[in-house]
């Protein structure tokens, strides 16, 4: 396997992309079946209620920096970022730590697990 940093972060970029989470089909293919996701909410999900979820959701822009991406094995790599949310009607941004895991299958490179941690914001060494 010879898979790069950036094209992880592209991969994790997807995911970020309105068109992208419109697509119960285009989610499908980049999320793993087995995926867990504890939000920043602090509430987890599987696949099922991703894929419920996110084709709804409208009105959020997301402004993701910092991207880390260490490969555990030839076929599962971390990632870890800071994520700036914007919500439509909202005076206020939402900022947070985001960690996933992907692991490469038959399928391709797919996500298996996602946290989002808030924090008040981001200070200019972090």
């Amino acid at each position: 396997m010879n898979t790069s940093a950036d094209e992880i972060i592209k991969l994790e970029s997807r995911l970020l992309a309105p068109g992208v989470r419109l697509s119960a089909a285009e989610l499908d293919t980049l999320i793993a079946d087995d995926f867990l996701e504890h939000g920043s909410s602090g509430r987890a999900f599987g696949k099922g209620h991703v894929l419920a979820r996110l084709p709804g959701e409208q009105g959020t822009t997301f402004i993701p920096s910092v991207f880390c991406v260490r490969f555990l094995a030839s076929d599962v790599a971390l990632v870890t970022y800071r994520l700036e949310m914007r919500i439509a009607n909202e005076l206020d941004a939402v900022f947070s730590l985001r960690s996933s895991v992907w692991r490469c299958n038959e399928v391709g490179w797919q996500m298996i697990f996602h946290q989002g941690t808030r924090t008040s914001s981001f200070a200019a060494d972090d």
